[in-house]
Formats: structure tokens, C-alpha cells, sequence
């Protein structure tokens, strides 16, 4: 019964890692090309907004966007940003593509 438990723990293990290691090596391919209006969500506190803008690269663990707009809660117009903005990829929730 042991040994069931540790080959079904170590078999959970080995899938855990590769599935991190496929997930790390499929990213740069899940993002929308460059140059296309997005609008990003973010984890964390729904209160924030999201942000809307031109997705015009990538650098290392970061977006950045052009263009940059955020999206309070409850309000009806964008609010411009000065700049660019950087945004971690590990706070993104998803990226909606814009037509």
C-alpha cells in the first residue's frame, strides 16, 4: 500500500514538473501579437481597473504597453497614462484582444 502511495506521489511530481516546464516554453506563444490594442486584467484587488493599450513588446517577464489607458471600476471613459506602461506577466490574468 505504500509503495502505491509513493509511486502515485512521485508520478503526480515528475507531471507537476513537466507540465511547468511545457507551460514556461508555451507563454511567449500565447500573447497576442505586438502592435495589436489589448486590454490586460490583472490579479489582485478588483477595485484596481484593468488597462487598456498597444501591446508593443515583451522584455524578459514584462509587457509593455504604448497608448496606455486605465480602466477604473465604474467609471465610463478611459483615463490616459503619461508613458509607457510595464506590466509583470505574473500579475496578468488575461489579455483581451481589441478589433
Amino acid at each position: 500500500m505504500v509503495n502505491v502511495i509513493v509511486s502515485v506521489a512521485c508520478g503526480l511530481a515528475v507531471f507537476a514538473v513537466v507540465a511547468a516546464v511545457a507551460w514556461r516554453l508555451c507563454q511567449p506563444w500565447l500573447l497576442p501579437r505586438q502592435g495589436r490594442r489589448v486590454i490586460i486584467s490583472l490579479y489582485g484587488d478588483r477595485d484596481a481597473g484593468d488597462l487598456m493599450g498597444v501591446l508593443w513588446e515583451r522584455r524578459g517577464g514584462w509587457l509593455l504597453l504604448r497608448d496606455a489607458s486605465v480602466l477604473d471600476v465604474g467609471a465610463r471613459d478611459p483615463r490616459p497614462m503619461d508613458g509607457e506602461a510595464m506590466v509583470e506577466i505574473t500579475r496578468v490574468r488575461y489579455v483581451q484582444v481589441l478589433p
